[in-house]
C-alpha cells in the first residue's frame, strides 16, 4: 500500500436513489416484469418519495445530486462519516402506520473491472458503518435484459413510519428523513484501480419487513466534547432511562469515548434497553457509565475497537449476554460487579472474556451469577476479590498464563470444578476460601499458598508434586492456616 497516496482510484462510481413502494408478496412480478401493477401502486401509494437537496460545501450555490466517486482517495472512516452525504425523505400518507426497509442494491457486472464490495463503507443518518459486504442480503438475480449483470441487494435500514393519524399526538411526525454517506474503504488495494461500482437506493413498503431497532438516542439528548469525542453527558431527565443507544457519530464528529460526569445523577439511574453496537468508534468506556444495568433479556455488545471497561462501568449488571470485542484489553476495578447473566426466560447465559484482555481488575466479576465464565488465555493476574462469591453452572478453567491468584479471588466459590492452570505460582489469602466444588489440582509450578487459601474447605486437594518437594519451604512457602485441617486429604501425585 505504499503507492497509493500516489494514484488516484479511477473508480466509476454512481449511486442513483430512486423511490419503489412495492407491497413485498408481489415483489416477484416487480421483479420479472420491471413495472408494477395498478393494484401494486395503491398499496404502496401511501408513501412518498422526496429527495433533499443538499449544498454542496465545495462549490457556493450548488447542490450534491449523487453521489459520484471517480477520481477519488480511499479514505478513513472518520473522514467518511464527514463528507457531506445524500438525503431523502420519506412520508407516509395514510392513517396505518407502515413498515418499511431501505436497500442498497448494487448492479455487479460479471467481469474483473468490478469494484470489490469490501472495499465500500457506508453509513446510514448516524448509525454504525457497515462494509457493503458486510450487509444482509435481501435478494440476488440476473437480470432479464442484461444476463451479463448480477442484482445484488444488501439491507441497509428496517423501520416503521407512523400513520397521520398519529401526526399531531406528542409531535410523532408521519414522515422520516434519511441521510447516506458511501466512501472507499482506506484500506483498498492497488489492484482496485479503474474498477467500477453502481448503485441505486430502493425503498419497499408493505408486509414482511422486519420489525425495526429501537430508535439511536437524539444527539441532543448528549453532552459531547467533539474534540476528543467523548460524551461527558446525558439528560436523562428529558430523554428517559427506558433505552439507551449510543450513536456512531454526534455532529458528525465519531463518538470515541463514553465518560459520563462521575459527579453527576446520570451515572446513579437504573439503564433499561442499552446499545453500544452502533458506536462502532468507540475505544473507551469510562467509569461508571452504567451502572445499574437492568437490560434483562437482552445481549449487551460491547463494540470492537473498546479496548478499556473503566472501573464500575456496568456494575450491577442484570441482562442476557455480554459480547465483548476482540480488541478489549483491560477490565477496571468492579466493572461487572454484581453481575447476573440470564435470558427473559431465566436461563443463566455463558461469558467469555476475549483472549485480547490482559488485566481484569479487582472485584470486577465479585458475585458473578451466570452458567459459565471463560477466561482470556492471555490474562496475567487474578487480583483481589475477583470472582468472589462466584456462582456458575460449569468448569472454571484459570489459563496457564495465570501466575497469580490475589486474596480473596474465587472465595466462597460455588461452581461445579475448578480446574488450576499450568503456570499459576502464587495463591493469595483466602483465594479459594470455602470453596464447595469438586476435588481440584495444585500445580508443580506453585510456590506460594497464602494464609486461609483454601480455609474451609472439606475435600480432597491433588498436588501435582511429591510430599517432599511440596513440604520444602525453599521451593513452596505455605503460610500457617493455607487449608482447613478438618475433613481436608491432601493427594500427592507425584512419588
Amino acid at each position: 500500500m505504499t503507492s497509493k497516496k500516489k494514484t488516484f482510484f479511477a473508480i466509476g462510481i454512481a449511486v442513483f436513489l430512486i423511490g419503489l413502494f412495492i407491497l413485498l408478496n408481489t415483489y416477484a412480478f416487480w421483479r420479472l416484469k420491471g413495472e408494477q401493477s395498478d393494484s401494486n401502486y395503491v398499496v404502496g401509494a401511501c408513501l412518498s418519495f422526496e429527495f433533499v437537496e443538499t449544498p454542496d460545501p465545495d462549490h457556493e450555490g450548488e447542490t450534491i445530486g449523487g453521489f459520484d466517486l471517480t477520481d477519488t482517495w480511499p479514505i478513513s472512516d472518520e473522514e467518511g462519516i464527514a463528507t457531506t452525504g445524500y438525503t431523502f425523505k420519506i412520508k407516509n400518507n395514510c392513517a396505518e402506520d407502515v413498515n418499511y426497509q431501505v436497500v442498497l442494491e448494487s448492479l455487479k457486472t460479471q467481469n474483473e473491472n468490478y469494484f470489490d464490495n469490501d472495499y465500500i463503507k457506508l453509513q446510514l443518518d448516524n448509525k454504525g458503518i457497515n462494509r457493503y459486504s458486510a450487509l444482509d442480503n435481501v435478494d440476488n438475480d440476473t437480470t432479464d435484459n442484461h444476463p451479463e449483470n448480477i442484482r445484488e441487494t444488501k439491507e441497509v435500514y428496517a423501520g416503521v413510519i407512523p400513520g397521520t393519524d398519529k401526526d399531531t399526538e406528542n409531535n410523532i411526525k408521519s414522515e422520516v428523513t434519511h441521510t447516506i454517506r458511501i466512501w472507499v474503504s482506506s484500506d483498498a488495494e492497488n489492484d482496485q484501480i479503474g474498477k467500477e461500482f453502481k448503485s441505486r437506493i430502493k425503498v419497499f413498503a408493505g408486509q414482511g419487513v422486519p420489525e425495526p431497532d429501537i430508535a439511536v438516542t437524539p444527539e441532543e439528548c448528549f453532552t459531547f466534547d467533539a474534540s476528543t469525542g467523548t460524551i461527558t453527558g446525558y439528560d436523562y431527565q428529558t430523554c428517559g432511562t427506558e433505552s439507551l443507544v449510543i450513536p456512531a457519530t454526534i455532529g458528525g464528529v465519531m463518538v470515541k469515548k463514553i465518560s459520563f460526569d462521575q459527579n453527576g445523577s446520570v451515572v446513579q439511574q437504573n439503564w433499561g434497553y442499552l446499545d453500544l453496537s452502533k458506536a462502532t468508534g468507540l475505544e473507551y468506556i469510562d467509569r461508571y457509565s452504567f451502572l445499574r444495568y437492568v437490560g434483562t433479556g437482552y445481549d449487551l455488545v460491547i463494540p470492537d475497537n473498546v479496548s478499556f471497561i473503566g472501573q464500575q462501568a456496568f456494575q450491577d449488571f442484570n441482562g442476557s449476554k455480554i459480547i465483548f470485542g476482540d480488541k478489549l484489553n483491560e477490565i477496571g476495578l468492579s466493572a461487572f460487579y454484581y453481575y447476573k447473566g440470564e435470558d427473559e426466560n431465566g436461563v443463566k447465559q455463558e461469558l467469555v472474556i476475549p483472549d485480547s484482555v490482559t488485566e481484569i481488575g479487582a472485584a470486577a466479576f465479585l458475585c458473578f451469577d451466570g452458567s459459565n465464565l471463560i477466561l482470556s488465555n492471555n490474562l496475567n493476574v487474578v487480583k483481589y476479590s475477583t470472582f468472589n462469591h462466584y456462582v456458575g453452572n460449569g468448569p472454571l478453567i484459570i489459563p496457564d498464563s495465570v501466575q497469580s491468584v490475589g486474596n480473596n479471588a474465587f472465595a466462597l466459590f460455588n461452581g461445579s470444578d475448578l480446574i488450576l492452570g499450568s503456570g499459576l505460582k502464587e495463591i493469595g489469602y483466602g483465594a479459594f476460601s470455602a470453596y464447595t466444588g469438586n476435588p481440584f489440582t495444585i500445580p508443580s509450578n506453585i510456590t506460594s499458598i497464602g494464609q486461609a487459601a483454601f480455609g474451609y474447605y472439606s475435600g480432597v486437594i491433588n498436588i501435582n508434586m511429591s510430599e517432599t518437594d511440596f513440604n520444602d519451604p525453599n521451593k513452596v512457602t505455605l503460610i500457617s492456616g493455607w487449608r482447613s485441617t478438618v475433613n481436608t486429604t491432601l493427594n500427592y501425585l507425584v512419588n
